[in-house]
């Protein structure tokens, strides 16, 4: 390992990994699937997803804390945070923000390293709680009054001053869990905080500017790129999410504390959620056999009395069977605020789809805490109709009585596009399918879809 080191181009990184492979030898060993390099850029580190470049601010820092530094760029690479930024952004086109999904990743992989030995992280550097304190200071610039009222009425009551604060229905114990986020989950996070708080992602850039770290995650510039060859980069970027999957798999013995933080951000390779939920839905259509117990069958009509003539045999009873056909789906939208307008037209055009192939009435109901609008959509003219539609909210979740309107419809199944956050009550006696985004509760029941 040492001689495959000693070969890298990074003269400004090699004593840093060779030191590094003394504390912790399985991490450091992800070393030799990636590439070095120095540049003169006033930079500390950076990565394009296969090389990691030492600038010239690199050795600025003490030796604990560069092979914190090289550790950190060689988990964005095993983590595949350059090919899953540029999912993103073809997702996302106009509203991405690469700034927002580099804090993510940066807030994760730093977390992940905290506490292990030979290494020490940066004091300016992103964590999940730096996060949090973001978060209370946007809600403290938001509502002073309220946060003045809280701080002087706890002080006179002890029992209060011991509740957890919550944000956005999570306590600061239940953010700070490493294992619980993705990057892509606590992105979208922090951008629909953004978006409906315009004062903590300014909160979040003078933080941000603070990182040295900062901007580490760079795209790979590809000046001979065809657009025909997107399927084969599609094809590339699974193959290399499968090659690290295994290489980090062979950490389990070496490094099982760091594999246990990264549980909810190890690179996968998924089915596209779409090919998911067209999948789920046309389950829940399909014919099904029902049973008649007040009608016999026509065969045993048939043979019943001729086996009780000729053969003195009572043929057992058998109900009659027909086919159903599922006709109608429901869609119910969660209006809390807590899904963006793009995710939902993406969300719609898919629904849109899904009525015209299978032809099958739709049922919209919009709604968070009550029902806001309940409209039944053709599925001759689906699409057009749901962009017509105007969606309100804005309040807190309730999911009772937006499954209750539904079941008035008798649909064959329920699409409830929520954050999971809200009371669920009783099991209808139709499927339903909780599709969630970013961070989300826990499912009651039903079927869970998560949206990439």
């Amino acid at each position: 390992m040492l001689e495959r080191l000693n070969r890298s181009e990074s003269s400004r990184m090699r004593l840093d990994l060779e030191s590094a492979i003394e504390y912790l030898p399985g991490l450091a060993s992800l070393a030799l699937w990636c590439r070095f390099a120095d540049t003169d850029e006033q930079a500390i580190a950076f990565t394009d997803g296969s090389t990691i470049y030492a600038g010239a601010d690199y050795e600025n820092f003490d030796v604990k804390e560069r092979r914190f530094i090289c550790l950190h760029e060689i988990l964005h690479i095993a983590l595949c945070h350059p090919q899953r930024f540029a999912e993103l952004e073809k997702r996302e086109t106009v509203s991405f923000n690469p700034k927002l999904l580099n804090i993510a990743a940066d807030a994760i992989i730093n977390g992940s390293l905290e506490n292990l030995t030979g290494i020490e992280t940066p004091s300016d550097a992103w964590t999940l709680a730096r996060i949090w304190q973001c978060l209370e200071k946007s809600e403290d610039v938001a509502n002073p009054d309220t946060s003045n009222k809280n701080s002087a009425h706890y002080s006179y009551n002890t029992s209060l001053s011991q509740q957890p604060r919550k944000i956005a229905n999570l306590t600061r114990g239940d953010f700070v869990k490493i294992n619980r986020w993705s990057c892509e989950e606590l992105y979208y996070f922090l951008k629909t905080r953004c978006q409906t708080e315009t004062e903590f992602y300014t909160i979040l850039v003078d933080f941000d500017a603070k990182d040295s770290l900062a901007g580490d995650l760079r795209r790979k510039e590809c000046k001979t790129c065809n657009p025909s060859d997107s399927q084969s980069a599609l094809a590339e970027a699974s193959e290399e999410k499968r090659n690290w999957q295994q290489r980090l798999n062979l950490l389990r013995g070496s490094a099982p504390e760091l594999l246990e933080r990264l549980a909810g951000e190890l690179p996968r390779v998924e089915t596209p959620w779409e090919q998911v939920f067209r999948n789920v839905v046309q389950t829940a259509f399909k014919e099904a056999i029902q049973t008649n117990y007040s009608r016999p069958s026509r065969r045993w009509l048939a043979l019943e009395k001729d086996y009780a003539a000729e053969a003195g045999v009572n043929l057992p009873f058998a109900p009659d069977t027909f086919k159903k056909r599922g006709t109608r789906l429901t869609v119910a939208l969660d209006t809390s605020g807590s899904i963006d307008r793009e995710l939902l037209s993406r969300f719609l055009a898919e629904i849109a789809a899904l009525c015209e192939f299978n032809q099958r009435i739709l049922v919209l109901i919009v709604g968070d805490a009550v029902v806001h609008k309940i409209v039944e959509i053709d599925w001759r003219n689906a699409t057009a109709e749901l962009s017509a539609i105007k969606y309100t909210g804005g309040g807190g979740t309730d999911f009772r009585p937006v499954i209750e309107a539904a079941s008035e419809y008798k649909p064959d199944a329920l699409v409830y596009l929520t954050d999971l956050y809200g009371e669920a009550g009783d099991e209808p006696d139709f499927p339903v399918i909780w599709t969630t985004h970013g961070a989300a509760g826990k499912v009651p029941w039903g079927e869970q879809i998560e949206l990439k």
